[in-house]
Order: structure tokens, then sequence, then C-alpha cells
């Protein structure tokens, strides 16, 4: 019987975002199932409805051989470089995996900012981040798919819990003006206070 060839694949969502975590997550798929995700839809998540998303997800929680997340907290990405943070993330990922007992033939991750070169691993596993290798590689896609969805599912808590208007980003009024009128309500964790915007009202230097 031949070895099944499994390709790890690892992506973020909430990269730029001034509320919540950043969720990374890697997928590991095997050939038959990466075909069959593919012919599903899945995909660079920012593509995707989410409705889409979600039913997607669904499909890579069972069909994939292994799938994990980091989520990365308000307050380390206040400490931290976000690049650096972010491989820290991948290669944590990888080294979940490898405890569980996968080792992939091949780990792909969409690039880190303008990073675009090849990250070691526990164990010398060799991360290949590659340009918008969620829309090119269906594993990185699957990987981006976990990740927005369990990102939006932690910004659903926050909006439950604190009023949340808006998505979150620094683009979007409606979230700067909830956040102007509700600084006083909001505790640490779940603002990042030295995101640097000319429209984030929590940025500090100190």
């Amino acid at each position: 019987m031949s070895k099944k060839i499994l390709k790890m694949g690892m992506d973020e969502a909430g990269r730029g975002s001034l509320i919540g975590p950043m969720i990374v997550a890697g997928v590991i798929l095997n050939e038959s199932s990466e075909q069959a995700l593919r012919e599903a839809g899945v995909t660079d998540s920012k593509k995707l409805k989410r409705s889409a998303r979600e039913k997607l997800f669904e499909k890579i929680e069972s069909m994939a051989d292994w799938y994990g997340t980091v989520a990365v907290m308000p307050e380390e990405i206040d400490r931290e470089n976000l690049n650096k943070l972010t491989m820290e993330a991948f290669r944590k990922l990888a080294c979940m995996a490898l405890s569980d007992g996968f080792i992939p033939n091949m780990v792909i991750a969409d690039a880190v900012g303008r990073d675009n070169r090849t990250i070691n691993a526990c164990i010398q596993l060799k991360i290949f981040m590659e340009k918008k290798a969620d829309s090119k590689y269906t594993v990185v896609g699957a990987a981006s798919i976990i990740a927005k969805v369990t990102r939006d599912r932690e910004i659903e808590k926050i909006r439950e819990q604190y009023g949340l208007v808006g998505s979150g980003y620094p683009g979007d009024r409606h979230t700067i003006d909830w956040l102007m009128k509700n600084s006083n309500a909001l505790p640490p964790s779940v603002i990042r206070h030295k995101w640097k915007s000319r429209s984030n009202p929590y940025y500090s230097k100190s």
C-alpha cells in the first residue's frame, strides 16, 4: 500500500483588525481530501461569503487529517512585531501537528507581509511562504477558512458581550465611532492599543 502524501497549509485571519485576536490556522490534507475540497469550492476565505465559509468549515473539519489554530491576543500584538508573531504561530502549528504524529510532505503558508521565504520549524521541517498561497493552494485556502470562521466566532462573542458595532477594522467608520463612545467600558484584552493607525483612538506609543 502506498504511503499517503500529506500537505499542510497555514494562514491567518484578523491581522489588520483593531479588535480581538489574530487567528492562525493549520490544516493537513491528503491528496484525495484536497481534490474533494477543491471541487467543493475551497479557496481564499476573502473570496467567499460568510454562509459559504461556514459550510466549507464543516467539510474541512470532517475531511482534514489534522487541523489546529493558534490565537494571538491583543496583548501579545501590543508587545511584539506582528510578522514575528505570525511566523512563531506557523512554527507552533507545525510542531503541534508533529507532536500529534503527522509529518507532512510539504508545508505551505501564505506570505507574511512582504516576506516570501522559507522558515524552519521543529526538527527542521521547512515552511514555504508564498504570496497569495491561499488562492493558489487548496490546503492553504482550507487554513484560511478555518482561521476566518474561528475568528468570526470570537468576534461574535465580543459583539454579544460588549455590543461591538461594525467589523472591528480601522477602515470601518462604524467601528471607530463605537470605540470612541465605549472607550471606558472595554477591557484592554479586547483592543490593540499599539496598532498604529490614524483612525485608532486607542493608539499609544508608550
